[in-house]
C-alpha cells in the first residue's frame, strides 16, 4: 500500500506560478481523497503535503509570500476572533483563505438590516440569524480543513479565557473601549497577543499589543463614556493632524459617526496582516505604535503610542484650567 507521501506526489501536478517558480500543486480533491484514504482529517494531509515540498493549490497563491514554513505556521495556529460584524467577518473571511488552523468566532449578537451596508457574512436572507453561526456556515464553504468554532454569546472578562483556550492570538473586533480594554486584560493575563482595530466614518486604526504593552489602555482609559451607550469616548486625534483626524481628541468612535461599507472592508485586512506576521513571524508587527488611516483624505500614518498618551494627557489638562 502507497504511503501518504507517495499517496500526494502521484497526484501532484508542476505548475509555474506569478513569482516564476516552480511549484508541485494538489488538488482539493486528491487531499480529499487522502483524506478518506488514510482515515485523517484534511488539515493533517495539508500538512504533510506542506511537509514534502508539496502545496495544496488553495495555498498556491500563498506559498511565494508565505513559504511553505509560513502556511505550515498559519495550519498549526489558532485564532479568537471576538466580533463578527464589520471587522470581523472580513477577519474571519481572510484567516480562511489564508489556512488558519482553528478559528474561534465569539458574537452574541443577530444580523439585523443596518448591517447590510458593511458586514459582509450579513445577507437578506440571514437577517435575525446568529452572526456567529453564519460566520461559521460561511467558513466551511471556504476552507472545510478550517476548525471552527462559533460561540453565540457576549464575551466577560470571566468567561473569556475558557471560550478561547488554546489561542495563539486574538482578534479585537468589538465596538466598545470599555469591551477592549477587557479583551486586553484578559489576553495579558493569558499570555498571548492581541490585534486591535476600531473604526469611526472613513477613519480606522490598527495595532498589535504584547501582554505588559499599553496598547489600547492609550486610547481609552481613564476617558469619559457615553451614559446612553456605554461607549468610551475613542481618541482619535494624532501629533500635528498630519493624516486629517478629527481635531476633537475625544470624539467618538461608533454613536457620533457612521461605518460606511469601504472603512471595515480596509481596515479588516491590516488587522489580519498583523495577525499572519505574529503567527509566521515575518515582518514587523505595529508594536507600541499604532497605523491611522483617513480613507477620505487618502492619508495614514504610524504613530507611537506614548505620543497618544500625552496627546491625551495634555488636553485634559488644558480642559481643566
Amino acid at each position: 500500500m502507497l504511503s501518504l507521501n507517495d499517496f500526494l506526489r502521484e497526484r501532484a501536478r508542476s505548475r509555474r506560478l506569478t513569482d516564476g517558480k516552480e511549484y508541485w500543486l494538489i488538488a482539493s480533491d486528491a487531499i480529499n481523497e487522502a483524506s478518506i484514504s488514510f482515515g485523517m482529517p484534511v488539515r493533517t494531509v495539508e500538512l504533510t503535503a506542506l511537509e514534502s515540498g508539496l502545496a495544496p493549490a488553495r495555498y498556491a497563491q500563498n506559498i511565494p509570500d508565505l513559504g511553505f514554513e509560513g502556511q505550515k505556521k498559519m495550519l498549526q495556529s489558532c485564532v479568537a476572533v471576538v466580533g463578527a460584524g464589520g471587522l470581523g467577518g472580513y477577519v474571519c473571511e481572510l484567516l480562511a483563505r489564508l489556512g488558519v488552523g482553528r478559528l474561534i468566532v465569539i458574537d452574541g449578537d443577530n444580523f439585523e438590516e443596518t448591517n447590510l451596508n458593511r458586514q459582509i457574512y450579513c445577507t437578506q436572507s440571514d437577517l435575525g440569524k446568529p452572526k456567529a453561526e453564519v460566520a461559521v456556515r460561511r467558513i466551511r464553504e471556504i476552507n472545510e480543513s478550517v476548525d471552527v468554532e462559533g460561540i453565540v454569546a457576549f464575551a466577560t472578562e470571566e468567561t473569556l479565557p475558557d471560550l478561547i483556550k488554546g489561542a495563539d492570538v486574538l482578534v479585537d473586533c468589538v465596538d466598545s473601549g470599555q469591551a477592549r480594554l477587557m479583551l486586553q486584560k484578559v489576553c495579558g493575563n493569558l499570555g498571548i497577543p492581541m490585534v486591535h482595530g476600531t473604526l469611526g466614518g472613513f477613519i480606522g486604526r490598527v495595532m498589535s499589543v504584547w501582554p505588559g504593552d499599553l496598547g489600547v489602555r492609550a486610547f481609552y482609559e481613564g476617558a469619559e463614556t457615553d451614559t446612553s451607550t456605554g461607549h468610551a469616548r475613542a481618541f482619535w486625534s494624532v501629533p500635528s493632524g498630519r493624516v486629517g483626524i478629527r481635531a476633537n481628541p475625544y470624539s467618538y468612535a461608533g454613536p457620533l459617526v457612521g461605518s460606511p461599507a469601504v472603512t471595515p472592508a480596509a481596515i479588516a485586512p491590516w488587522q489580519v496582516s498583523e495577525v499572519l506576521k505574529i503567527i509566521t513571524g515575518k515582518g514587523s508587527p505595529l508594536k507600541n505604535e499604532v497605523l491611522v488611516i483617513d480613507l477620505l483624505n487618502g492619508r495614514a500614518g504610524v504613530f507611537p503610542l506614548w505620543a497618544i498618551r500625552m496627546g491625551r494627557l495634555a488636553n485634559r489638562f488644558r480642559g481643566a484650567r
